[in-house]
């Protein structure tokens, strides 16, 4: 029943309350043998993982996300999970050649016929090259992301994102226009699960972008830091998830490219 309620109030964004109802059971989950089983006790570690994710807890939701991998033991499609939960946990508290170790045991796993979610691991490498600078190794990846996923997903739409982030990065403007317009076309197609307000903003701001590093013309510097500041704000339909596929926020990029 507990493991329901902090599932309901995890489902319902209320993440404090689903950690504080998760925490009265964690003491018993390494200790009740013969009332859970493996992959229950799994799964329960693998949701507080993702609670503490939600909450901006990095460090220690990677300590609770392994925990789930240990219990789901030959499971490959629940330990493809937890080794997905466990390289995102890395990647967001900066160590990011931790992360690339488990991007790494993923792609492994692949090439063993274990399939994990290889799309979502591409996307991964993806912003790992992006966020050590190797931005064409990124692009090269995001090819490898956009074969694997359907065009309407929103890996394909965030991968789009992507690519024109590491256009800008590299001064290389002349195929921009020509992203930032699939990247529309993308958008204009997108049937997400919620709600595509956060992309949104995120086109109005690579067009802010564009018109001072492309055109060569003066951006509106108050809209621009109006839109970083929506794209930071917590509790909003268009806030960053740190368990969507955005791994790197971009209005923490944005902030390097304030005119």
């Amino acid at each position: 029943y507990t493991m329901k309620l902090s599932r309901e109030f995890f489902n319902q964004k209320l993440y404090q309350k689903a950690r504080e109802t998760a925490e009265e059971i964690l003491p018993l989950l390494d200790h009740e043998s013969q009332v859970l089983t493996k992959n229950q006790k799994g799964n329960y570690y693998f949701l507080f993982s993702k609670i503490l994710m939600q909450l901006g807890f990095f460090k220690e939701a990677v300590f609770y996300a392994e925990k789930a991998g240990s219990y789901f033991g030959q499971n490959n499609v629940l330990k493809s999970k937890a080794f997905l939960l466990i390289s995102r946990g890395y990647f967001y508290n900066e160590e990011l050649e931790n992360s690339l170790g488990y991007v790494e045991r993923l792609e492994g796993m692949n090439q063993s016929g274990e399939s994990p979610d290889m799309n979502t691991v591409a996307l991964l490498k993806a912003w790992y090259t992006f966020r050590t600078a190797d931005y064409i190794a990124s692009i090269k990846g995001l090819n490898n992301c956009f074969k694997l996923s359907g065009r309407h997903s929103e890996i394909a739409l965030n991968g789009k994102m992507l690519e024109l982030m590491n256009l800008l990065e590299m001064k290389d403007y002349g195929w921009f226009d020509y992203k930032l317009d699939s990247f529309r076309k993308y958008l204009s197609n997108f049937r997400p699960m919620g709600n595509s307000s956060r992309y949104k903003l995120i086109y109005q701001l690579f067009g802010q972008l564009k018109k001072y590093y492309i055109e060569g013309t003066e951006a509106d510097g108050g809209r621009l830091l109006e839109l970083i500041q929506l794209l930071s704000e917590k509790g909003k339909p268009y806030s960053w998830n740190p368990l969507g596929y955005e791994l790197y926020p971009i209005q923490n990029w944005a902030q390097t490219k304030l005119p």
